[in-house]
Order: C-alpha cells, then structure tokens, then sequence
C-alpha cells in the first residue's frame, strides 16, 4: 500500500506541484470524524504563521502540537527540528492524531528528523499519555542527544495507550539513546517494575541505530507486532524486548546486527504457552540471538536464523 494510495484514501491528494488539497470524500469524513483539521510544519521560513497552509506554515512542530486537536494530521517539511522540550500527546487533545514527515515531492521516506531536547537531557522525544489512543507517526527521523528515549509511549506506571502505529521511521541514538520505542518506566527486566499497557503496538518498517543502554523496541504490550524493521545493536544493547506477561505477540520478518559482543537480539521476559509469535527474524552477529525465560511451548513456530548459520526452531511440543 502507497503512501500516496493513503493520502488519497484519505482525501488528501497531491497535485503535481506537490501542493495538497482536500477532498471532500465520504471516506474523508468518516477518517476524521471530530475535526480533520491539517496542520503545516516547515522550518525553511523566515516567519510562522498560522500553520493553516504551507505559506503560512509553522516553524515548530511545537506550535503545531499545540494547536492539533483529536483526528487532526500533523505534515512536517524537510528539516532538523530541535524543540525545546517533550512533545507530549495528551487524550484530551490528540487521539487519532498524525504525524507526517513529507520530502519536498511528498514521498514516503524524506530527510524530516527530531532532534530531542538540548543539553543531554534524558526527556522523551514524544511522550503518548495513557488513553491518547490511536496516534499514528511515519517518516520522521529521530536523533538521540541525550540518554532518553524517542517515542514514549505512556506516561506513568499504568493505564493503557491503545493502537499506536509507527512506521517507516529511523531512529539514531547515536551510542547515547536508550530506548528508542518503549513504555513509560521501561527497564530489561520488565517482571520487577508496573508498566502501562501498549496494547496493539505496532512499529514496521522502521530502521534503529545504536540505542545503546536499553533497546530500540521495548513495548510491553498486549497484541504488540514488531514487523519488518532492521535493527543495529550495540554492545550492552538489546534489539527487541518482549514479555511481562503480555500476551499476543509478534515478533517477524526483523533484520538484526548486533557487535557479538555483550549485545542480545530479542530478549523474552515472560510469556505464557501459545502467547507469543516469533517467526522468520534474521539475528546476526549477535553475543545472545534471543533469550528465554520460559517454557519452549511460548515460542510458536520460531523459524529464525540465528548469526547466518544455523535455523533454529523452539516449539517442541508440536
């Protein structure tokens, strides 16, 4: 599916000049069914507007944040965006928000990055608070500069963020990030701490660089997939972190590289029989590929190469 196909799908099409206008399909009413509203981000001008179009785009994706409300679509211009602090969706204001990077041709992937906060602060990036449900972010760049996370998703020990989905994203923690999508309070040994609920997360097609103390996808979640994405793990660093007796999960088709050295491929924490999906990773070069503290049987149809040799398949029981 296109991401221009989505575009129209939405009632937003791109004229040949690139511009944007509406239409206003049945489809479209139905997508943003409180305001719809789009908001335009673009820090190639001298001056912020009102944020209502392209020549009166807003400098900061701050000012767009701000001014977002439920359904609305955030479409953010090539650039480096340093904001001054966390971005942080609330449920009041942002469920079923969009945030779009857009290249100057509005292709899918184009050279839109966050920076996080100044300073080495260990601030999120973007926080989602609990019930901020069905937010969408694709094609931004995320740039670690502290020891912080890039998309937080919730923002205290429990509740629930619902049907979060990120996609075609790059994140570059550049040795100094520690988790690039991860719950509020996230550690690599989940079974000691409380944790909101990221139930059906999905993160696809999005590539992680050198997050280097925690993990580049740690959503303890209940129907989380992790789909698609390419992973380069540091040492001490782990690819991806599932358990805490979440069940539902899957874990597919990721492309992992770690420094064979301390690093672990996807660590499991817990789950129960039957509960988790781990099918057709490639785990390469990698001290631990994946670890398990659990019965063989919660591994469904591991079919994975682990470091280029060997298939392995941990499901004894069928």
């Amino acid at each position: 599916m296109s991401f221009e196909g989505d575009l129209i799908r939405a009632g937003i099409i791109p004229d040949r000049d690139g511009s944007i206008r509406i239409e206003q399909s049945l489809y479209a009413k139905n997508l943003f069914p409180v305001r719809g509203d789009i908001w335009f981000v673009d820090k190639g001008r001298t001056t912020s507007g009102n944020g209502k179009s392209w020549e009166r785009a807003f400098l900061t994706i701050t000012e767009a944040v701000t001014a977002a409300g439920n359904y609305d679509i955030i479409l953010v211009a090539p650039g480096f965006y340093t904001e001054v602090a966390t971005q942080v969706l609330t449920a009041a204001q942002h469920v079923g928000l969009k945030i779009i990077g857009l290249n100057s041709s509005g292709k899918t992937r184009g050279p839109c990055a966050m920076k996080g906060p100044s300073g080495g602060v260990t601030t999120p990036i973007i926080t989602i608070s609990e019930n901020c449900n069905d937010v969408e972010i694709s094609n931004i760049g995320f740039i670690a500069t502290g020891a912080g996370k890039a998309i937080q998703l919730g923002d205290s020990a429990s509740g629930y963020v619902w049907r979060t989905h990120i996609h075609n994203c790059g994140f570059f923690g550049d040795d100094v990030g520690t988790y690039a999508v991860g719950n509020y309070g996230i550690t690599t040994a989940p079974a000691g701490g409380a944790f909101p609920d990221v139930a059906e997360t999905v993160v696809e097609n999005c590539h992680f660089y050198a997050w280097k103390a925690g993990a580049a996808i740690a959503t303890y979640g209940t129907r989380c997939l992790n789909r698609g994405n390419t992973i380069f793990v540091p040492a001490t660093a782990t690819g991806i972190v599932a358990g805490c007796g979440r069940p539902f999960l899957e874990i597919s088709s990721n492309k992992i590289l770690g420094v064979n050295s301390t690093d672990t491929g996807i660590l499991i924490t817990g789950n129960d029989d039957g509960s988790l999906v781990m099918v057709n990773n490639y785990l390469l070069n990698l001290a631990y590929p994946h670890t398990k503290a659990i019965s063989d049987a919660g591994l469904a149809c591991n079919y994975s190469y682990n470091n280029s040799t060997t298939i392995t398949q941990h499901d004894p029981d069928t």
